[in-house]
């Protein structure tokens, strides 16, 4: 064949003939060269470069000159069926046309600016209205009503705006349907946790009692619903008539505290006794936070210097949030003395702020535990183990501490390791973890935690009513496997035991002869650095005399290649496979590092339930736990906003059914109005669109009373109510 170049059609049948004539070239990579080269090859006939380059993956044939450039090959590889890791769909028309934005002329949008500024100063609004989500929608539906009324005869602004009193009656209806609703999905649910707190709104001093109800569906797509913000109504608060009232509040959404739900709540006395019974689980944010509330407050913590620095600081912050001028602590340190006078002057002078420097560093990891731990939207009870045990490991004391910081380590771990206890559900959600079923090298526990499962697994097997509790296990019958257990003993036998409290949970003694004593059993120390730097070294001498062995880095570089949480810190090593028995054993030894991504443990779930059904099972339960009572907390900083100083006389009632639909209201919608529209229940009554009916057609007598309206709505309501 004479050198020439060739058509497509041409090269194309050369290419099928597999004929000797035509060879393929890579192009010589340099700093200018274009990043799709590597994925195409020259084509050469005779020696004679085409006007055609070939895929490396697909084999089509792509036309290309030095003239016009690569832009022929990104489009090719943007649209190539072979390149998995890159986009496989189709071209979207801004590959070869930038997308254009329409602008909002300049003088509306200075018009709009202007009116917002009004809002917010006229109305003492916040700045950030613009950017919440219900605001936006507002918005946006008078201005398709706008558009929709162009060309209609002229209204005012009034005619479209619906009176406070309508408002009120409006949420009424809107509660009433949506909670039938939910009432609607609490029905078919197999298990769930309820979540609830106690609050006293301090304008009011109404006392209210919070709960949220957390499920996993089969699918392992996590629910939060707010069961609401009941104000309690009962005479005191024993333990009996808290139990009542949650009861009492359960039953109006047909739940009960029965043997395949579980609870959890703070370590309060009163809760605990009002609990006792059921499958309660403690919040651990509310243990870490008294922990360090008793290390610098309690005399008996020992910490005196911690103390002073505290209260002295105490001090010097809350005389500055009365006298509005927080933002001097944007200042640096050691500008802030033209600030004080007086006698904050000699406060801040007697502060010693090395201390207060290293303490700041030292509670670091604290701050990042609770709010890890306070994660609403993924599993957290997994989570609880690892980080109380590497807090432990924190709280070790070093060499080069200074006197106050090693008093302080010294309380904290102490109280760590004896107020913070173990449950038999936290020990089930951590080996439910594919990267943290070796507990950080505790035998103890992982032994624990496997009998737990086995056993649990055994329950559902052998029983014959499909929703048998996986809590059923109780305290006595754990310590009967692990006593029955060989495996156990040889480690325990050694040492001391293991005692479960009335609430289930495996406690930790401070005993020298305890062989779950999670002091210094191997020195590995878990030095912190300084803020700007939050790796986290550890450093370890293996001790001979302990039963507790603890790796000296849990982490390879496959899990995490930047230690910037610390709960990668606890994971475990990649594993070895080994013959197979059961669900178990396959669950404990098979290697996940490649099925979890980015730590999403319901996707992974979501993945395996087919390969483990048994323990996708338990796992449906446990997950859903959390690991604090953040959720009704947050609750009741929502109704706190919505009170405030301007709302105090807004009724009890009427709160709680704006707490529910501001936490409901989106996710009902989700779930119920995607296939159906609001029903007749929505509709109002005549007598209602006969008032408002005059309301909107008496625009002049609306204006006139409006004033009175604004003030008087509240109480009307609440009167009502009452």
């Amino acid at each position: 064949m004479s050198s020439k170049l060739l058509t497509r059609t041409e090269l194309e049948q050369i290419l099928k003939n597999n004929d000797n004539t035509i060879t393929l070239k890579k192009i010589k990579q340099t700093d200018n060269c274009s990043s799709f080269w590597p994925h195409f090859s020259l084509v050469y006939v005779n020696d004679v470069v085409q006007n055609f380059v070939l895929c490396d993956k697909c084999r089509a044939l792509i036309t290309y000159k030095s003239s016009t450039g690569t832009g022929g090959l990104k489009k090719h590889l943007l649209s190539c069926e072979k390149y998995s890791s890159l986009n496989a769909a189709q071209p979207t028309i801004t590959t070869y046309y930038k997308k254009t934005k329409s602008a909002v002329p300049e003088k509306i949008k200075e018009e709009i600016n202007n009116a917002y500024l009004e809002f917010v100063a006229l109305d003492g609004n916040s700045f950030n209205t613009v950017s919440r989500t219900g605001f936006k929608q507002l918005i946006e539906t008078v201005f398709k009503a706008g558009q929709s009324t162009a060309d209609l005869q002229s209204f005012e602004v009034c005619d479209f705006l619906p009176h406070p009193t309508t408002v009120s009656r409006k949420v009424d209806r809107v509660y009433a349907f949506r909670k039938k609703q939910l009432i609607e999905w609490c029905n078919t649910l197999d298990s769930y946790v309820v979540v609830v707190d106690m609050w006293t709104e301090k304008y009011t001093g109404i006392h209210f009692c919070g709960a949220s109800l957390r499920s996993l569906d089969s699918d392992f797509h996590l629910h939060l619903f707010s069961l609401g913000c009941k104000p309690y109504t009962l005479a005191n608060q024993t333990a009996p008539n808290i139990r009542k009232f949650v009861d009492d509040l359960l039953a109006d959404y047909n739940l009960s505290l029965n043997p395949n739900s579980f609870i959890v709540s703070d370590n309060e006395p009163k809760m605990l006794a009002a609990l006792r019974g059921v499958n309660r689980v403690g919040c651990s944010d509310h243990y870490l936070n008294k922990i360090l509330e008793h290390s610098f407050t309690a005399p008996k913590s020992d910490c005196i210097q911690v103390i002073q620095v505290f209260d002295i600081v105490k001090t010097l912050v809350a005389n500055f949030r009365r006298s509005h001028r927080q933002d001097v602590f944007n200042i640096a340190y050691n500008e802030l003395i033209d600030i004080f006078c007086g006698s904050h002057y000699h406060d801040f002078e007697s502060i010693d702020k090395d201390l207060l420097q290293k303490i700041c560093e030292f509670l670091q990891p604290f701050d990042e535990t609770i709010t890890i731990l306070s994660d609403e939207s993924q599993p957290t009870l997994h989570k609880v183990i690892p980080l109380r045990k590497f807090l432990i490991e924190h709280c070790v004391p070093k060499q080069e501490d200074l006197p106050g910081i090693k008093k302080l380590k010294q309380f904290l771990k102490k109280e760590i390791i004896d107020q913070w206890p173990i449950q038999n559900e936290h020990l089930l959600a951590t080996l439910l973890h594919p990267r943290l079923r070796d507990f950080s090298g505790d035998q103890v526990l992982k032994h624990e935690a496997i009998q737990l499962l086995q056993s649990t697994i055994a329950i559902y097997t052998n029983s014959t009513n499909n929703n048998s509790s996986i809590s059923n296990i109780s305290s006595s019958s754990v310590s009967n496997i692990c006593s029955s257990s060989s495996s156990i003993s040889n480690i325990c036998s050694s040492s001391s035991s293991i005692s479960n409290t009335s609430s289930s949970s495996i406690s930790y003694p401070s005993s020298s002869s305890s062989s779950i004593s999670n002091t210094s059993t191997s020195s590995s120390s878990i030095s912190n650095t300084s803020t700007s730097s939050s790796s986290i070294s550890y450093t370890s001498s293996s001790s001979s005399s302990t039963t507790y062995a603890s790796s000296s880095s849990p982490v390879d570089n496959f899990v995490t290649t930047k230690k910037s949480n610390v709960l990668s810190l606890c994971y475990d090593k990649p594993r070895t496979l080994k013959p197979v028995h059961d669900e178990v054993s396959l669950w404990l030894q098979t290697d996940f590092d490649m099925d979890i991504i980015h730590d999403d443990l319901l996707l992974f779930w979501r993945n395996k339930k087919d390969a483990f059904p048994n323990i996708a099972k338990i796992a449906r339960k446990v997950l859903a736990i959390p690991a604090a009572n953040t959720s009704v907390e947050r609750q009741f900083s929502c109704s706190k906003i919505i009170i405030g100083d301007r709302r105090t006389r807004l009724g009890a009632e009427k709160l709680d059914k704006l707490i529910f639909l501001q936490k409901n209201l989106l996710p009902l919608k989700i779930m119920f109005d995607s296939k159906t529209v609001l029903t007749n229940e929505l509709k109002r009554k005549a007598d209602d669109i006969h008032e408002e009916d005059e309301d909107n057609n008496c625009t002049s007598k609306k204006l006139k009373f409006n004033e009175e309206y604004e003030s008087l709505s509240d109480d009307y309501e609440s009167e009502r109510e009452n």
